[in-house]
């Protein structure tokens, strides 16, 4: 079992995956949106979209075909894009509150609970809003891919080594 990060190389790439993701999850919009994606025996696995900047965070969205693609050493990874700009203070995912392997993916993932908005959609379902910071982030590429991880995702990216 062979799996493989990988980073759409244009804009009509990225769209192609977005529309992969606008199919799986309901009311998600696939304009603007950058996406990651995982190959497990060159299928898809799962795709990572992130978009809309907003105050110093990134909106973002998952969905997957093969769920065993989910280690924490690729979550992270995929997850590494989002905070390359060193404006972007972390990742937003807002999940429905009846989507419970969703909610329970996140949290495996490091999201934490930050709260939620109440009859937001169309036929009044709630939404909770889940959020990682760059610093939680990068204490989980040390815990689960170690320092030297961390300096590398830094020097790529161009980050100060404090952050």
């Amino acid at each position: 079992m062979t799996t493989k990060i990988y980073t759409p190389a244009s804009k009509d790439e990225h769209l192609f995956f977005a529309k992969w993701l606008g199919v799986r999850i309901p009311d998600f919009n696939p304009n603007n949106v950058n996406c990651v994606v995982c190959y497990r025996n060159d299928k898809i696995a799962c795709v990572f979209g992130y978009s809309n900047p907003h105050y110093n965070r990134v909106e973002c969205a998952f969905a997957a075909a093969d769920p065993r693609w989910a280690t924490r050493a690729n979550i992270l990874t995929m997850l590494s894009p989002a905070f390359q700009n060193p404006n972007s203070g972390g990742v937003t995912a807002m999940i429905y509150r009846s989507n419970k392997k969703s909610r329970k993916f996140v949290e495996f993932a490091g999201f934490k609970h930050e709260g939620t908005m109440r009859s937001v959609t169309k036929d009044g379902r709630s939404m909770l809003i889940y959020g990682l910071t760059r610093k939680e982030y990068e204490e989980l590429i040390v815990r689960f891919k170690g320092k030297e991880t961390l300096d590398v995702f830094r020097q790529t990216f161009g980050l100060l080594a404090n952050g």
